[in-house]
């Protein structure tokens, strides 16, 4: 028997002994033939291509041919067939650990069990399976995938053993059920895994001591893994002199961090929104996106991407990623310009070919610390503007997967998109969210179509008609080619006619994270209310796990200040935005409204100038050793949730500050964070080291420990520095995990 869920076609034979020209009906019954609905009427084909999706789904499903020459009429009925166009229903998925717990935390390499009931009113299930993300759900790598086996009923079950591919924290899955005619459902969802636990204890020295200079004293530790797999655990000793010079530790730099010793035992780290290292050679070193002339155009190489600029607005340009397991992946990138200029390298370290897409509008590319812009300047409103404008650039994909929010591209429909584009190779490199905005500061998302033109890839930015009738120009529309998806540093902004609809909406009426200013504001004029709010999310993970904070300060760049309306303070919240590398519709109310600094008098603030808002208790307390600390900025109406006309007032209170966006880094939102003095650095494997050095490696690793399992390590340390006392302690780490450890008890060895 046939089931179909996809167009399948009816064809029959018929003939008249007249030789009548013959006119056909034909008809459909989902009930083995006692009753018919009308298909089509007057057709003259011998053949009809059907969709089953707009039949009704049954198993005895029949189709009767009339055919009539105008006097007489015969007719004939198929063999029964089936019709079958709805999914499998998931109606529960259960997930437990090993304890049994159903949505409890999982401890990594423990088993998690997936109970899944499906059922189907069609043909039965075919399969049940289940993709487990490494991230974001769709766009990210699947870190395991597998069948659900049948248990019995409607019941499929899996069991899984969460080995060092899970990440900590948050993992995302995907649960998927088929039936035998291709008709498929999923749902979505997340469970929690939780670290492994290790704990390291001093057995010798259990009291401070004294060494003369270059003797050799011995530290015994035990290593042990309390709770889950550890595998291997790295054991690192570490001292700490009490007189320090005020020095970067470079040991601890990340890709947005410096750290530097300071008075006493302290540590300050500044941290910043966006990047302000790259690797090379697996050594962080200072970003510097100065543009260097070429024979050909112009270069840039030291960042987490390489660029080649070419001189004329014709050739080629050429993004290389180079940013953790990329490997190099090129994206090359043609603009269908329309007249071939010169670039003229400007003095904002921009690259600007005057009237390269006709009179008036230019193309601008800016090296950035993030990746490459690549703007369209439109100076002047065109003429003659009788629908919108596109502007084209052929880009080589065909090495790469292309994905965006409407999933792999198959590369020959033509797909929309107004969101992030990714390419997919050996890592990911970003066309991130496209924007336009105008000299007043109104921006609006892009839509972008992707196409494939006789084996050539093009991406064609639609920039919108009315965007363009209304604006204030210059206009601007950006193109970024990245090689990570951004800092998630911007605002989300409502508007309307009544201040508490505009004020307790649940989404924004635009939003924007990917210009080179941001901003808190309250704004009240004729009747319309603007509120927007300001996020300024910052991976905090970089901090010691068992640092003590002291003092933290947010520092924002300030660009533009209004204070019309009275009073004007500015307050820092934390936020809950969902992604820490974007904003959308949906952050608007994803901000608190618990103040983690007092507020400040916008008026007291400076443009051209940071601003420092120093943390209170409960600031400090929202910053994540973890992972991201998440600011917000809102001022006094919004927080207060004041209507600015119930005192008769029109005007603004308004401060708007740089963005990670901005060129360079000099202007980046950065926070600085005090911490007590925790690690200056391990004691080095180097005979001479000064003050002390090992005679074997440092940090040691243990055996692959289980739970309950330890390990007992001896160290040999050489005195060589000078007479002083030290704070020593030792820590123990995961190996595919260092964020995952503990600290041993603290001592003191006075070298005398």
């Amino acid at each position: 028997d046939q089931i179909f869920s996809d167009e399948f076609n009816v064809i029959w034979d018929s003939s008249d002994l007249d030789e009548d020209e013959l006119v056909y009906a034909v008809l459909f019954s989902a009930d083995n033939g006692s009753t018919f609905s009308t298909l089509e009427i007057d057709y003259n084909k011998t053949n009809i291509t059907l969709d089953p999706s707009k039949l009704q789904d049954c198993s005895l499903c029949g189709i009767k041919i009339l055919a009539t020459d105008g006097i007489n009429t015969n007719s004939s009925i198929s063999e029964a067939f089936g019709i079958d166009t709805t999914p499998p229903n998931i109606t529960s998925i259960i997930v437990f650990n090993e304890s049994d717990v159903v949505d409890g935390d999982v401890l990594r390499g423990d088993n998690i069990t997936f109970n899944v009931t499906v059922t189907d009113e069609g043909i039965g299930i075919e399969s049940v399976w289940v993709k487990i993300w490494e991230e974001s759900i769709g766009i990210s790598s699947v870190i395991w995938q597998g069948f659900l086996s049948f248990v019995s009923g409607d019941l499929w079950s899996v069991e899984i053993e969460t080995d060092e591919s899970f990440p900590i924290g948050d993992v995302n899955y995907t649960v998927y059920a088929n039936d035998s005619v291709g008709n498929e459902m999923n749902v979505s969802d997340n469970f929690i895994i939780i670290p492994p636990i290790v704990d390291i204890s001093i057995l010798y020295p259990i009291t401070d001591i004294s060494v003369s200079q270059n003797q050799f004293f011995n530290v015994t530790v035990n290593v042990t893994c309390v709770q889950g797999n550890c595998g291997n655990i790295n054991a690192t000793l570490d001292p700490i002199p009490e007189n320090e010079m005020t020095i970067e530790l470079t040991n601890k730099r990340t890709y947005n961090q410096k750290a530097f010793n300071i008075e006493g035992n302290k540590i300050r780290y500044q941290i910043h929104a966006g990047h302000i290292h790259y690797k090379e050679s697996d050594e962080f070193k200072d970003i510097d996106t100065s543009l260097v002339l070429t024979d050909s155009g112009w270069e840039m190489n030291k960042a987490s991407y390489s660029v080649e600029i070419p001189e004329f607005s014709k050739g080629n340009f050429k993004f290389v990623n180079n940013y953790e397991d990329n490997k190099g992946d090129i994206v090359s990138m043609n603009p269908i310009v329309v007249n071939n200029v010169k670039g003229v390298l400007d003095e904002d370290n921009s690259v600007v070919y005057e009237d390269a897409f006709g009179t008036g509008i230019d193309l601008k590319v800016i090296a950035k610390n993030g990746g490459l812009d690549k703007l369209i300047v439109i100076n002047e409103k065109p003429e003659n503007l009788t629908g919108d404008l596109e502007f084209k650039y052929e880009i080589e994909m065909n090495s790469f997967d292309v994905k965006s929010e409407n999933g792999l591209w198959d590369k020959s429909e033509v797909v929309l998109t107004g969101d992030t584009i990714v390419l997919d190779k050996t890592g990911e490199t970003y066309f991130r969210e496209f924007r336009l905005w105008d000299n007043s500061g109104k921006s609006s998302k892009v839509q972008v179509r992707l196409e494939n033109v006789g084996d050539k890839y093009y991406l064609t930015k639609i920039l919108a008609k009315g965007f363009l009738e209304e604006a204030i120009y210059p206009v601007v529309t950006d193109d970024t080619i990245s090689y990570y998806s951004g800092s998630g540093d911007g605002h989300v902004y409502n508007y309307g006619d009544d201040w508490d609809t505009v004020h307790d909406a649940s989404s924004g009426s635009s939003y924007d994270y990917t210009f080179s200013t941001a901003g808190a504001m309250d704004y009240y004029f004729e009747g319309n209310y603007y509120i927007y709010r300001s996020f300024v999310p910052i991976d905090t993970s970089g901090i010691d796990d068992n640092a003590v904070i002291d003092t933290a300060s947010l520092y924002l760049y300030g660009d533009t200040i209004y204070s019309d309306l009275y009073p004007c303070d500015l307050h820092l919240v934390q936020t809950s935005q969902s992604s820490s590398s974007s904003l959308y519709y949906d952050d608007f109310n994803q901000i608190g409204s618990t103040e983690g600094t007092p507020a400040v008098d916008i008026g007291s603030l400076y443009t051209s100038s940071y601003n420092q808002f120093d943390l209170n208790s409960t600031g400090k307390a929202w910053i994540d050793k973890s992972g991201y600390t998440k600011f917000g900025l809102r001022t006094y109406y919004d927080f207060n949730d004041i209507d600015p006309d119930d005192g008769y007032q029109e005007g603004y209170c308004w401060f708007h500050y740089k963005t990670s966006e901005e060129s360079g880094t000099d202007n980046d939102p950065y926070l600085e964070v005090d911490i007590d003095y925790i690690n200056k650095g391990i004691i080095p494997f180097t005979i001479g080291d000064i003050p002390f050095y090992t005679n074997e490696t440092n940090p040691r690793e243990t055996a692959s420990l289980s739970a309950g399992q330890s390990e007992v390590i001896i160290y040999w340390v050489n005195a060589t520095g000078p007479v002083e006392s030290y704070l020593f302690f030792a820590f123990a780490n995961l190996t595919n995990e260092m964020s995952v450890g503990d600290m041993s008890e603290e001592w003191f060895v006075d070298i005398v």
